[in-house]
């Protein structure tokens, strides 16, 4: 009965945990983009549309699916690349965190691709 019990509370310390990392990461990643938007606020730094994931719309029978497989929702979308390195040197300054970020000067190369008809 003991080494059952053992068993369960090493897998509840093991949820524990990742519950525990995942509430820091969201968390930080909430405080990095609550800190970049409030920046945009105040309009000391233009050109900052939000975090990907919450720029659409996901159907919900689809939302799993594709928060499992888009690693980039996370990713902050920024006109350019000029503006991208202000919110790295933004977020360094003030010891706010990391973010990675999607520039759209730089996905035009993609503009073909994403119009070529698919073949299926």
């Amino acid at each position: 009965k003991e080494k059952n019990l053992n068993e369960l509370l090493n897998k509840n310390r093991m949820k524990f945990s990742e519950a525990q990392s995942n509430f820091s990461s969201s968390r930080n990643r909430n405080r990095v983009l609550s800190f970049l938007m409030q920046l945009k606020s105040e309009g000391r730094l233009n050109g900052v549309y939000g975090r990907l994931g919450d720029l659409g719309a996901i159907d919900e029978k689809y939302d799993i699916a594709v928060s499992t497989a888009c690693g980039a929702l996370d990713c902050v979308v920024v006109d350019t690349i000029d503006t991208s390195q202000k919110c790295v040197e933004a977020l360094k300054t003030n010891n706010v965190g990391s973010a990675t970020f999607i520039a759209l000067d730089k996905q035009e190369k993609w503009r073909e691709h994403v119009n070529r008809k698919m073949n299926t």
